[in-house]
Formats: structure tokens, sequence, C-alpha cells
């Protein structure tokens, strides 16, 4: 399988796991109203999930140790998590 071909099923998975993330909170508000998102919350969900998504995709095609790939997959998905945690 050549690399243009992995690339866009790398993509798709991440979309659907983004998705899946932000169909949490969107099934939570028909059970309960502690959770109450409107369109733009729904929106920079999918902003900060793609982000994480795109530095972490950019991270695997650069050709560096697997330790740095690593390192830098960490920072990113800590960056989501403290960006995260302060918009709620």
């Amino acid at each position: 399988m050549t690399q243009t071909a992995i690339l866009p099923k790398r993509m798709a998975i991440g979309a659907l796991l983004a998705c899946a993330v932000l169909l949490i909170p969107l099934v939570a508000m028909s059970f309960t109203d502690e959770v109450n998102w409107s369109a733009t919350d729904f929106l920079a969900g999918a902003v900060l999930l793609g982000g994480t998504g795109a530095i972490i995709g950019a991270a695997t095609a650069l050709n560096v140790s697997a330790a740095v790939k690593g390192a830098i997959a960490l920072a990113a998905m800590a960056a989501l998590l403290l960006i995260w945690v302060q918009l709620i």
C-alpha cells in the first residue's frame, strides 16, 4: 500500500474517532440537563480534536526517531487536555 493510500484512511479513522468523542456530550444532552452544549461548543471540540489529530499525523510522517514522535504526540494530547479543561 502506498503512502498516498494510507493518508486518507488515517484521516477517515481520525475523523470517526473525533465524531465518536463528540457524540458523548450530544447523547448526554438528551438524558440530563447538566450537559448543555451549543453549536459553538461542538465546533470548538471539533477544532481541538482535529488540530490534535493533524499534529499527531504530521509527527508520524516526520523522519525522526519513535521517541521524538511519541514526545510530539504526548505534548499535543497534553495541550488538548489542558485547553479542554480550561474551556469547561
